[in-house]
């Protein structure tokens, strides 16, 4: 199968790194491994820090150009399926089901995102943009358990899937070593979460 692939957040390419990024490229990667063909369809950035009519607008526009793009690009021959990863109110797929529906491609999202405390703050045409996604979607594959009931009390006939954690050990792997071997996965950002990085040191240390 040809897959389309879109992180609105964060492209897989993305030159900054981030669980989001790393993620985008696990699915990619977990894609391929299961014999399909996946290929980034577009590096556009939808994310906005705040709810600014002028930044939805350029957004939009910024959207509908890629829309046009592919839409040349696959007028002979379109990808089977459009996947999205991590659509949600700040960061919205404003690409994919407009072609989806113009090419009949399945639409499928994974860590969809929709939330409650949107309301009367701005967000809400963007937040409408995502459950429409959600709701057209041949499935929405959600990562934690606490995805599926605010996607459910939404949109209560969304087909929903989910997907365990997994990560790519490929990096672990250490044949023949005796001594334990220990991982400590978070965020590493200035203030509590590095001096949280500190104090683990210190400890194991001891």
């Amino acid at each position: 199968m040809k897959i389309a692939f879109y992180a609105p957040l964060k492209p897989p390419d993305h030159p900054v790194p981030s669980g989001d990024r790393l993620m985008a490229r696990q699915l990619v990667t977990a894609l391929e491994l299961a014999g399909h063909e996946v290929a980034v369809a577009s590096d556009l950035r939808a994310y906005l820090r705040e709810p600014l009519p002028d930044a939805i607008d350029a957004l939009q526009g910024a959207a509908s150009a890629e829309v046009a793009r592919l839409t040349g690009l696959w007028s002979t021959a379109s990808p089977d399926l459009w996947f999205c990863y991590h659509p949600y109110y700040k960061s919205p797929d404003l690409i994919g089901p407009a072609l989806a529906t113009r090419f009949g491609m399945a639409y499928v999202t994974a860590e969809s995102s929709l939330a409650r405390k949107v309301v009367g703050t701005g967000w809400e045409t963007l937040q409408d943009r995502v459950q429409e996604g959600v709701a057209m979607a041949a499935v929405n594959i959600c990562l934690t358990a606490r995805d599926r009931p605010g996607l459910l009390a939404a949109v209560p006939d969304a087909r929903i899937a989910m997907l365990p954690p997994f990560l790519d050990a490929t990096a672990f792997e250490k044949g023949g070593v005796d001594a334990p071997v220990m991982v400590s996965v978070a965020m590493m950002r200035p203030g509590d979460k590095l001096r949280s990085y500190a104090m683990l040191a210190q400890a194991l240390a001891l």
